[in-house]
């Protein structure tokens, strides 16, 4: 045999062994491990952000996803405070010992709290208080740590709900990964999570922060979106607003665009600084029902703008940053 044929014969296993390589390391980053949920939820007020009725099809598989809810969801005024405390400094903290984890809110007048038990690399659901108080038998298992894309964590507990028991079998598959982009800005490093029932894949979906599998972002039920965002991030809130709009970009640097939806009729807005002066105005007709607004002759800062359509009366946050 030629000496250039063992020659080519090296190279090529050479080339081979390198493509390999290659190939295991695209492999392993496309294999997303979420750590231990040492975070906490932080305090803070929350604006429901709901589905405005379109339909809408949400990706639901794979990474680097941006999931555009801002022709999806539109910006209500109500907000629930999320408090979080250590599972002993609640009132029904003595009904879960083992609980490491607590997370309440408020929602309207009712106080929410669930109950969490971090057990090794193992997250437990013990249970809740949701005015009637939620039991378990046994814990519910949550997650598994480290877990990657397409675990799923499945178990079946006997619950009762200050009544007769009910048997519950369901789990959640973390399917993918991305960021939310909604009107007020984004939400990165987020994590969608498929629920089973009873060992059947559903429609149900959930969005977490991937560093924290405590923290709910929203849902996503193949059927509408709601979607909880902090109230910084979705406008200015004002007693008298008939309704709170949310911008984006957040920062803007030449333009920003709100969805206002519904109806094409003209719009007149403001522009006002901190000291309530008025910096810029007009009127446009809404296009895909949005709203565009020049903002490159504004000097960075926030700004509150006001709008005015037939009789309806909205508010929205500016920031500009260049």
């Amino acid at each position: 045999m030629a000496p250039w044929v063992h020659l080519w014969d090296k190279v090529m296993k050479a080339l081979v062994a390198v493509a390999s390589i290659a190939l295991l390391s695209i492999c392993a980053n496309a294999q997303v491990v979420f750590d231990l949920p040492t975070a906490m939820p932080t305090n803070g007020s929350e604006v429901l952000l709901h589905w405005n009725g379109n339909t809408t099809t949400m990706p639901t598989s794979g990474t680097g996803i941006i999931w555009d809810l801002t022709a999806v969801v539109t910006s209500e005024p109500e907000a629930r405070h999320v408090l979080i405390a250590t599972p002993d400094s609640t009132n029904s903290g003595q009904n879960f010992p083992g609980a490491t984890h607590a997370r309440g809110y408020l929602l309207g007048a009712d106080t929410i709290w669930d109950h969490y038990a971090l057990v090794g690399d193992t997250l437990w659901h013990l249970g809740g208080d949701y005015g009637d108080l939620l039991l378990c038998s046994t814990p519910r298992l949550t997650m598994v740590f480290p877990y990657a894309l397409g675990d799923l964590a499945m178990n079946t507990a006997t619950c009762s709900y200050a009544g007769p028991p009910v048997n519950t079998t369901y789990g959640f598959e973390p399917v993918a990964t991305g960021t939310i982009l909604y009107p007020g800005g984004t939400i990165p490093d987020v994590v969608l999570m498929r629920k089973h029932q009873d060992g059947i894949a559903t429609g149900y979906y959930y969005w977490y922060r991937t560093n924290n599998v405590l923290t709910s972002v929203g849902e996503y039920h193949d059927f509408g979106v709601d979607l909880w965002v902090p109230a910084s991030g979705v406008g200015l809130f004002d007693p008298d607003a008939h309704r709170v709009l949310g911008t984006y970009p957040v920062p803007a640097t030449t333009e920003v665009t709100m969805v206002v939806g519904g109806s094409s009729a003209e719009l007149s807005y403001s522009v006002l600084d901190a000291a309530g002066r008025i910096v810029a105005s007009g009127s446009d007709r809404p296009a895909d029902d949005r709203i565009r607004i020049d903002v490159s002759g504004l000097a960075n800062g926030e700004y509150q703008l006001r709008l005015r359509q037939d009789d309806a009366i909205g508010y929205a946050r500016v920031c500009v940053a260049r």
